[in-house]
């Protein structure tokens, strides 16, 4: 039974790596590491029993050097006994929250059409962003937003033309729904 697990990667998301018992009857594999043309020393942090998984995150060094599909992936052993893994893909977003210092120019109300337009200023440069969290103490609303993006204030192209954004709340009940974010190419 293995207490820790160390191998090496032969280039290959997320490892479920299953603690292995080896018999004697298993071969080697042969000098694995001169084979290939690329490999890269894992360790497993605890100490996973015979049977259980544990968890191996790859790096951007192990995915840089592999195929796409990471089909040339291999673990072994210190001894160089193949291990057995599975390969789990983590299909999740990558989100980083920023905040930005904003300057709102031409914040107007068209009644005849009940429309609230507002520019929002970046600044010099601008920033990267692909959402806008309108912050507002008004209750009880539904409206579609339009976003539109330029650089120069006369050149304008539109980047979301059908957000949505409400807020519905009963005080009486202590009921509050709000999602006053659109998210934007």
């Amino acid at each position: 039974m293995l207490k820790r697990i160390s191998g090496i990667v032969g280039f290959f998301a997320i490892l479920a790596i299953i603690a292995p018992s080896i018999s004697v009857a298993d071969a080697p594999a042969v000098d694995q590491k001169s084979q290939w043309q690329y490999y890269k020393d894992i360790s497993v942090v605890g100490s996973p029993e015979e049977g259980e998984l544990a968890k191996v995150t790859l790096d951007q060094e192990v995915f840089g050097s592999s195929k796409k599909d990471l089909r040339d992936l291999r673990v072994v052993d210190r001894e160089g006994y193949d291990v057995p893994y599975k390969l789990i893909v983590d299909h999740g977003t990558f989100s980083k929250e920023n905040i930005y210092s904003v300057r709102v120019v031409n914040n107007t109300y068209d009644a005849a059409g009940g429309c609230n337009s507002f520019i929002v200023d970046f600044g010099q440069g601008g920033s990267l962003n692909s959402s806008l969290n309108v912050i507002t103490e008004s209750e009880n609303f539904k409206r579609t937003v339009e976003i539109s993006g330029s650089d120069d204030m006369s050149s304008w192209s539109v980047l979301k033309a059908d957000g949505y954004i409400y807020d519905y709340t009963e005080r009486a009940g202590d009921f509050k729904a709000q999602d006053t974010s659109v998210d934007y190419p």
